[in-house]
């Protein structure tokens, strides 16, 4: 099983336990899909072999629609912006830091 699927497992079983009312649910599955689907966007930037240095959602949005367009949309839904970060032949990160606005990095 590929990293990308073990993580959105992870997710999948672990955020609905901490959901506390349904509009707290709908978020964490919103959360879940813009993870997701912003990990989408770096593996299209794998399979094109031009992966480059990434430390921000703005990095990432440049490097693959070549300007920050799509920066604004890596939000989640309680307004805190994705940490995405990657490093060429290592792997790469994308944290959402949730209803407490804390992200989960050391």
């Amino acid at each position: 099983m590929n990293l990308m699927r073990t993580l959105v497992l992870l997710l999948l079983v672990s955020s609905p336990l901490a959901a506390t009312t349904e509009d707290d649910l709908v978020n964490v599955l919103e959360t879940l899909y813009l993870v997701y689907d912003t990990a989408g966007m770096l593996e299209s930037l794998v399979e094109d072999e031009m992966v480059p240095k990434i430390g921000s959602a703005a990095e990432l949005s440049r490097a693959r629609f070549g300007d920050d367009s799509a920066a604004a949309r890596l939000v989640d839904p309680w307004g805190t912006p994705l940490h995405v970060e990657s490093v060429p032949g290592k792997g790469y990160v994308i944290a959402a830091a949730g209803s407490d606005r804390k992200l989960p990095l050391a």
